[in-house]
């Protein structure tokens, strides 16, 4: 995207942009020729922004930092140009912590614990009539499982498949369900100094799993740091004061302590499944899984319910 096409797309908000940075694929930070900072978002289905925009106002209402859409002149926070959605977001300072200073830094595992459990509070509140309801049981064996014995018939695959049983099944199905972020990546909490500045990227927000966004938060953490066998074992510190946070201001059901393990290996699954067709990225995250299979009693046991009352 060209200075002249953002500033097309900018002009119903009046403001004059000088440089633009790349954040993502879908997103740019502006910096207008005052100084002030803007995120433009690609956006998808309208409907499913307004939804999420929605979602980012009533979030912001209940005092957790969140980058919410900004109305243009015509009071519009959707724009349309060359057929493609765009929304523009105030900007939040500061900056993401990459995992391995997350594992370094004392005060991160807390602050992620606690934003966490903020944000499942607020967001259990929600409404949630315009939000789809996944099933994280089906996705594993109605898409995951089927996509990797596609490519990966090798006997630790199948051993895996073998414990996706009946049982497994009915912990799953029984955990509280609620709106949750569902990208609670490492990268989507916004850090400055000592405090937390915010949380960004709500578009895939679903009904699912409460404990999906704090078991994906300690994977994304987990897979930036694999190849460092040393951090492997400061992740278990980690996930353990993160979720003793968390459990402090928004407890955890006994099923939900003992099921950890359970959804984490839903996740590598969910990912080798989405990376079957990119061999090294799908490598990479069979061995995070097998790694995280053979460790149970450590995650299930020895970590996360030693401290716990």
């Amino acid at each position: 995207m060209n200075i002249i096409d953002v500033s097309t797309i900018c002009e119903p908000w009046g403001i004059n942009i000088k440089e633009t940075k790349k954040l993502s694929d879908r997103a740019l930070l502006l910096i207008t020729v005052n100084g002030e900072k803007f995120v433009l978002k690609v956006k998808g289905n309208v409907q499913k922004t307004e939804n999420e925009n929605n979602l980012l106002r009533y979030i912001k209402s209940n005092s957790l930092n969140v980058q919410i859409p900004l109305p243009n002149k015509h009071g519009d926070t959707i724009v349309t140009h060359n057929e493609i959605s765009y929304c523009l977001y105030n900007f939040i300072e500061g900056e993401t912590v990459c995992a391995a200073d997350s594992l370094k830094n004392p005060f991160i595992p807390g602050l992620l614990g606690e934003t966490l459990a903020l944000l499942h509070i607020i967001m259990e509140k929600a409404d949630v009539s315009n939000f789809i309801e996944k099933n994280l049981y089906n996705m594993v064996s109605q898409y995951a499982l089927k996509e990797i014995i596609k490519v990966d018939t090798g006997e630790d695959v199948q051993f895996i498949v073998k414990t996706m049983g009946a049982e497994f099944q009915k912990r799953i199905e029984s955990l509280p369900k609620q709106l949750i972020h569902r990208d609670a990546h490492i990268f989507n909490f916004i850090f400055k100094g000592y405090s937390l500045s915010g949380v960004i990227d709500f578009e895939i927000a679903e009904i699912n799993v409460r404990i999906f966004d704090l078991c994906y938060c300690c994977t994304s953490v987990l897979n930036e740091v694999f190849s460092d066998l040393s951090a492997r074992e400061d992740w278990f510190r980690f996930v353990n004061e993160m979720l003793d946070k968390y459990n402090q201001l928004n407890p955890l059901t006994d099923c939900e302590k003992n099921s950890i393990w359970h959804v984490m290996l839903c996740i590598q699954l969910i990912f080798m499944a989405y990376f079957s067709n990119n061999r090294p990225l799908y490598k990479s995250n069979k061995a995070m899984l097998m790694w995280i299979y053979e460790n149970k009693k450590k995650i299930t046991d020895d970590i996360f319910l030693s401290n716990w009352d």
